[in-house]
């Protein structure tokens, strides 16, 4: 009896179980929570649909630079390239939509046009929710970004934060180790009669996702839907992705066509504070004379964008007299309902109908303008 209580003693303690692959995706999840939801993103996306039937295009790209503080968020996109080309897009313009800017509940889009002397075009201010500021599949939580095998504008569609651990805690689920070329991974993997799955999580980056692979078996033909990701460490220590390659099918005129999407990641910073002036007209980098769109102005009472400020004293109006507006003389104060130099938080009651009007005026202005080049 001593002996074997001797030889119990001496005998090497178990190994501690290695975390399950939902709690490491748990993790990973937590992880991404306690980024600070305050961004500045620069982006390059790449889109190829090399078999898309015309008029569908064949390839794009384009450049954002994203800020996100809390409920304020800004996407500009510029530098915008597409096979075959738009002819109503040219790619020096800058697309600017800013939610939550100048007053909560309100947003505003613009497009900032090249040109000497500037061509005008319409600020226009809506009520969220009356609006679709969202064009270029922007609108959801970049922390989480890297977490799903779909392409980025299915992102505002998903629930990360609740469903990427989910998927590592279904039944049946196995793991094995294994490598993905020299980067040693934790691989989750499930089949089943509709679709084999499969995600690699790599050692080296924390067990974040480096490769997601499904197959598709319901439906007819099978099809493969991959994404893979490689991270990046920020300056303040954050992982975000510094490279997204999506591959799956869309279907285009009736036709399945291949298609891959390429996010790459230029600056990502998650640490410091964002100027506050980018999320004000102010911060725009308008032209000058470009037109702000106010509500139940006429367009030719719009005001104009002039040495740093809403500029109300230059307006063309015609005299009261003759069923015009009062003009706002020189020295006189805006109009109480709408944002001068010094009350640019006033912005109220935004009619969808008066910047429809807006938006088609400039738009013949654009491509009268591209005409003439």
């Amino acid at each position: 009896m001593f002996v074997s209580l001797a030889l119990l003693t001496l005998a090497p303690a178990a190994p501690p179980e290695s975390p399950s692959a939902a709690a490491r995706a748990a993790a990973v999840v937590a992880q991404k929570a306690r980024m600070p939801n305050r961004y500045t993103l620069r982006l390059r996306v790449e889109g190829r649909v090399p078999d898309a039937p015309p008029p569908a295009e064949s390839a794009w790209s384009w450049t954002l630079h994203v800020w996100r503080d809390g409920k304020k968020f800004r996407v500009d996109h510029f530098d915008a390239q597409y096979t075959p080309p738009r002819p109503t897009e040219d790619p020096r313009d800058r697309h600017v939509a800013c939610e939550n800017c100048e007053r909560e509940g309100y947003g505003l889009v613009t497009t900032v046009l090249p040109g000497s002397p500037p061509v005008l075009h319409l600020v226009q201010f809506h009520r969220l929710g009356t609006w679709v500021f969202d064009r270029y599949c922007t609108g959801f939580d970049w922390r989480y970004f890297g977490l799903s095998n779909a392409s980025t504008c299915m992102y505002q569609r998903l629930h990360i934060a609740a469903d990427y651990p989910k998927l590592f805690d279904q039944p049946d689920v196995l793991t094995k180790s294994d490598k993905r070329g020299e980067l040693p991974c934790l691989v989750a993997y499930k089949n089943t009669d509709r679709i084999d799955r499969s995600i690699w999580l790599g050692e080296q980056d924390g067990f974040h996702p480096v490769y997601f692979e499904d197959l598709i078996k319901a439906g007819g033909e099978p099809e493969t839907r991959t994404t893979e990701v490689s991270w990046q460490r920020t300056a303040g220590g954050h992982l975000f992705p510094a490279r997204v390659k999506h591959n799956s099918m869309i279907t285009l005129g009736g036709k399945k066509c291949a298609f891959e999407e390429v996010v790459t990641v230029t600056h990502a910073d998650f640490d410091s504070p964002i100027d506050p002036a980018v999320f004000t007209v102010a911060g725009l980098g308008l032209n000058e004379n470009q037109v702000i769109g106010f509500p139940d102005l006429e367009p030719q009472d719009q005001p104009r964008w002039r040495n740093g400020r809403i500029d109300y004293e230059a307006i063309d109006r015609k005299p009261a007299e003759a069923g015009g507006r009062p003009a706002v003389l020189d020295g006189q104060a805006a109009p109480a309902a709408y944002p001068t130099q010094g009350n640019l938080t006033l912005i109220v009651g935004i009619v969808a109908g008066v910047f429809a009007v807006g938006t088609a005026v400039a738009a013949v202005v654009v491509r009268r303008r591209r005409a003439a080049a």
